[in-house]
């Protein structure tokens, strides 16, 4: 039980103060990522010597060897930056031994950052293209393609007509034409917001932890991988462009730590359905 808590105040506490930083300076504290793997490491380790339970330290390998795959898969693909992947390790190695109904901790919390996480990442995005005027240039765009969403509004209306008519068995269907009118609107939105999300600024006035959208490959800078620039690879860009393209995108740590408060009172989100 001494080890649970402890696991239990270092996570909040660590994802926590990682939040409140990411959403002050846009930045993940990679330092702070690492010595909370190696203390989860250390702790288990611990753990492990004084009861004697080996599969202590085994369930901690293997949340760590798992989170640490899907958190690299998710950076590679351009989903998160570097630093939300060393928050999930973080999790990985900190968490692994809680109990939780239906499934192990590790699955459950993996399954409430997924939904939970989507949850705040529309929230905040409908709050930044809000302040960033995301919502006119999403009219804009409504407006330079209305003719063919006029086309396919009158073609979708169409066909649920006829179905209706001609094809009443197959009412279920019937969601799929509107469905794609709604993908299309989905769309617009996404590509508003992601513009939105995206400012050209002078080089001189880069930071540390700053994201760019440009690819310089030869600095290890790769535009589809979300990685903070260092003071090294900020003085050489100085260097070699006036201006860039910077990247303030979802500020999604704050979503690890709801997520973690949630499966700690409640457990899985899938309970919800066994109610």
């Amino acid at each position: 039980m001494m080890f649970e808590i402890l696991y239990i105040l270092t996570a909040l506490a660590g994802t926590f103060g990682i939040a409140l930083w990411d959403l002050k300076t846009s930045d993940v504290s990679e330092k702070a990522c690492y010595f909370m793997i190696g203390l989860g490491i250390f702790l288990h380790l611990i753990e492990t010597y004084y009861t004697g339970d080996m599969s202590i330290l085994y369930s901690m390998l293997m949340s760590v060897g798992a989170f640490l795959i899907i958190g690299s898969l998710m950076y590679y693909t351009g989903q998160w930056g570097d630093g939300d992947a060393a928050v999930l390790v973080v999790i990985g190695a900190l968490m692994p031994t809680m109990p939780s109904p239906l499934m192990p901790f590790a699955l459950s919390y993996f399954i409430n950052l997924s939904v939970i996480g989507a949850i705040y990442s529309i929230i905040y995005a409908l709050i930044i293209a809000q302040r960033n005027g995301a919502h006119r240039l999403f009219v804009k765009s409504l407006r330079l393609h209305s003719g063919t969403l006029f086309w396919l509004t009158g073609l979708v209306a169409m066909t649920v007509v006829t179905m209706i008519v001609f094809f009443p068995s197959l009412i279920m269907l019937m969601a799929l034409p509107p469905f794609f009118v709604a993908s299309a609107l989905i769309y617009f939105f996404i590509k508003a917001v992601d513009s939105s999300f995206r400012r050209r600024m002078l080089s001189s006035k880069l930071k540390e932890g700053d994201v760019i959208a440009d690819s310089i490959p030869h600095l290890g800078i790769v535009g589809k991988r979300i990685t903070g620039l260092s003071m090294a690879q900020i003085s050489k860009i100085k260097m070699m462009r006036r201006y860039v393209t910077v990247i303030d995108g979802i500020r999604y740590t704050p979503a690890f730590f709801i997520s973690l408060l949630y499966t700690l009172l409640f457990g899985s989100v899938l309970t919800i359905l066994f109610l």
